[in-house]
């Protein structure tokens, strides 16, 4: 990966961070809740579940079920999931 890929992805990841800070203030001040399962949101419980049991193509069509995402993203996210899950971060 070329330095200009990893410069791009770092702003990408303060980009997001700065954008949950916004959002745990919104739900904080609206008094509202938002239960996670492993650090996702609920509604990908079942793509958590499927990793947990090594069925990644499985989890990848529930991924795409759940967002409507394409093939191309939905696998690019499971697989993050996966090393999240995998390394105890998710």
């Amino acid at each position: 990966m070329d330095q200009a890929t990893i410069n791009r992805l770092n702003a990408l990841a303060r980009a997001i961070a700065r954008l949950e800070k916004k959002l745990d203030f919104v739900l904080t001040e609206l008094k509202l809740e938002y239960p996670e399962e492993d650090g996702y949101p609920p509604e990908l419980a079942g793509v958590v579940a499927l990793l947990k049991d090594g069925k990644l193509a499985a989890a990848i069509k529930a991924y795409m079920d759940a967002t409507g995402a394409g093939m191309g993203d939905a696998k690019a996210a499971v697989e993050t999931m996966d090393m999240e899950i995998k390394s105890g971060g998710g």
